[in-house]
């Protein structure tokens, strides 16, 4: 009743800014910053438009880019991957089921890219007008997000091609999308956090991104990972959403359910200390900036 009370009277500015400082556990400290953060709706919406516009309003080419970037990635695995080394595409096109992949990537590659340079003018914004600190992990979204929508159009012209019919396992895809928008607040709660704190790490996450590149699906089948290394391989759930999306869209696979338990777990864990590193960051931002 504390919480709420404070939650109520604080809705200009100070007191928030006292109550979030205020030392507490974590789901007393979460759940006032979730009621704080759909007080702050428009706020998250217009920073994610403004990046929204800034790449398609003001350019003649960004749809263009956005639509060569995976694809230059595809015809080089095509190239490579599909006709050199013969990879298993579950029996499907292989550029159909390369570009599930790539397009799953793509929006966490985007996401991670988004946070460094706004990571750091975030920490210097924190220290000079107060705003939830939230809304700027979640507002990156939104841009990654448009440019998933636009691919996934692409998508849908690939597989006319190739004449792929939808699986009717296409209900479950929802599931799996919202499994990755979670898996890109991860990595956004993540990313800057240690970029406001550690200045050199934009250096490292790359590094970091390019191993889970190659941990992940992206470019091979799930199936082709040996059954002694299928319960370590769980745990990663970027794996575990790339296999979903070809499953529910192309019925490529096994369905994904049992292996999508520890990864889901792995990914709950991780947003739990995701929110935990952020928040501790943003309060002390004024000392590490």
């Amino acid at each position: 009743m504390r919480l709420l009370n404070i939650n109520m009277i604080s809705s200009t500015g100070q007191e928030f800014k006292t109550r979030i400082t205020s030392d507490s556990k974590f789901f007393k400290r979460l759940i006032p910053q979730l009621v704080e953060l759909w007080e702050y709706r428009e706020l998250i919406f217009f920073l994610g438009w403004k990046d929204v516009m800034s790449r398609y309003g003001r350019t003649s080419l960004g749809f263009i880019w956005v639509i060569v970037q995976p694809l230059s990635s595809l015809v080089v695995l095509s190239l490579v991957m599909g006709k050199l080394m013969k990879v298993s595409s579950d029996g499907f096109p292989y550029p159909v089921f390369a570009f599930i992949g790539i397009l799953c990537w793509q929006y966490l590659m985007s996401t991670a890219s988004a946070t460094q340079l706004p990571g750091l003018a975030a920490g210097r914004l924190l220290t000079k007008v107060y705003f939830p600190p939230l809304t700027i992990p979640i507002s990156i979204l939104v841009l990654p997000f448009v440019d998933f929508l636009f691919g996934s159009i692409v998508l849908v012209g690939m597989m006319v091609l190739w004449h792929c019919q939808l699986s009717v396992n296409i209900v479950w895809l929802p599931l799996f999308l919202g499994l990755e928008i979670l898996i890109a607040l991860v990595i956004s709660l993540w990313f800057m956090a240690l970029t406001i704190a550690f200045h050199d790490m934009r250096h490292v996450l790359p590094i970091l991104m390019q191993l889970l590149y190659l941990a992940s699906p992206v470019f091979y089948s799930s199936s082709v990972v040996p059954k002694n290394f299928a319960v370590l391989y769980d745990l990663n759930p970027i794996a575990c959403v790339i296999q979903g999306f070809r499953w529910s869209i192309l019925g490529a696979g096994q369905p994904p359910f049992a292996a999508m338990i520890p990864g889901t777990c792995v990914l709950i864990v991780l947003l739990c200390l995701g929110f935990t590193l952020y928040d501790f960051v943003s309060r002390k931002v004024a000392d590490i900036i």
